[in-house]
């Protein structure tokens, strides 16, 4: 698919969707407009459509990242899912939303509407968790499994927090970032940079993932 097409398949995503279904907050993190940055013109582009087609979605620039001073843990272009009433959030993009991953997006703006709970099975594996944990889901445009794996762990994230954050990172934007973890297949998770398992797992076999992957089995 080329980049046109893709612009187009997302264009026809947005008009489609019929809004979260509640008022929902964004943080952004953008390098400033005037540094060449396509990723962060794509986010703007997003935003500025939000803006002007779902006015229930409100966003907030953070001061622009210096060019050559991103840092490794927010680099820009990303977009924070805020929690309702607070100023800080579970669920991070990194990189343009686009394909899969827009998809994705927008399926976690109406989780952060409703704020649906998890499931029993669910709420036993959250009261293990003692400290934080970073998860990560890498994917990109064309990876359809991104979705129901965002879904599964933006729903988690959100009830734990802060004891768990997940971010979803676009390997077409941070390909060192891909590159380091080695990665075979997309989507991947990665839990604290260190397990990770391939594809998207049905919820029962995510959970098994997610507790195998961490050491002795179990949330420390």
């Amino acid at each position: 698919m080329t980049g046109d097409e893709g612009a187009a398949r997302d264009r026809r995503l947005l008009a489609d969707w019929p809004g979260p279904g509640g008022p929902v907050r964004l943080e952004v993190g953008l390098h400033p407009a005037s540094y060449p940055c396509e990723a962060c013109s794509l986010v703007r582009d997003l935003l500025s459509w939000l803006r002007e087609h779902r006015p229930d979605v409100e966003k907030n620039e953070v001061a622009p990242v210096v060019p050559g001073r991103e840092g490794e843990a927010s680099p820009p272009p990303w977009i924070r899912v805020l929690l309702t009433g607070e100023e800080d959030g579970p669920v991070r993009f990194l990189g343009p939303p686009r394909g899969a991953s827009l998809s994705a997006f927008l399926e976690v703006l109406g989780e952060s509407a409703r704020a649906t709970p998890p499931a029993g099975p669910w709420r036993e594996l959250l009261s293990r968790i003692r400290r934080h944990h970073l998860v990560r889901v890498f994917t990109e445009a064309s990876a359809k499994d991104t979705v129901p794996l965002v879904r599964a762990l933006a729903r988690l994230s959100r009830a734990a927090y802060p004891r768990l954050s997940l971010d979803v990172v676009d390997v077409a934007t941070f390909p060192a970032l891909a590159a380091r973890h080695g990665l075979r297949a997309l989507p991947t998770v990665t839990v604290d940079d260190v397990g990770q398992f391939y594809g998207s797992p049905e919820e029962e076999e995510l959970r098994a993932a997610l507790e195998d992957v961490l050491p002795s089995g179990s949330w420390p």
